[in-house]
């Protein structure tokens, strides 16, 4: 009898150990070096980061709490380039993230086809990304290069 529940023990927790080490974890990265990785990469000038007002402008977050967060936008007010790249506290937190930044992005695509049409081309191709609790937008000329430049900082 003692054997038996020995045995039981064991396969229970091999069974868990197994099931624990298949979750998929999702690298840390460092936001800002992949900030200035995009910058680099995507050839962008005169980038600036977001003050914290700017910040609260542009994104209405209201109750939705995250870790950190990088904000980096052109410095001439009509190039629409934006780098937003935000590290949830969880991932339970990832969708409305993802939501909120959906909206700024078609907020300020609006925005920049009222003064500044030549920029709202930028937008066609940005899109939100999201891996594990990283919330991922940019807008610039190559929206393909800094998604590549993203989707690599996972890599390394």
């Amino acid at each position: 009898m003692k054997k038996r529940i020995i045995t039981i023990i064991l396969a229970l927790t091999m069974t868990l150990a197994f099931l624990s080490g298949c979750g998929k974890k999702v690298k840390d990265i460092d936001i800002e070096k992949v900030k200035e990785d995009i910058i680099s990469s995507c050839e962008l000038e005169e980038m600036r980061d977001a003050t914290e007002d700017e910040i609260s402008i542009l994104y209405d977050f209201g109750e939705i709490e995250y870790e950190n967060m990088v904000l980096s936008i052109s410095q001439n007010p009509v190039i629409a380039d934006q780098i937003t790249i935000i590290e949830a506290k969880s991932e339970d937190d990832v969708d409305e993230i993802k939501e909120v930044v959906q909206q700024q992005l078609e907020s300020r695509k609006s925005t920049f086809d009222g003064y500044a049409p030549d920029e709202v081309a930028k937008y066609d191709g940005a899109e939100v990304k999201v891996n594990g609790k990283y919330v991922f937008a940019v807008v610039c000329n190559d929206n393909n290069e800094a998604e590549k430049v993203f989707d690599n900082a996972f890599k390394e």
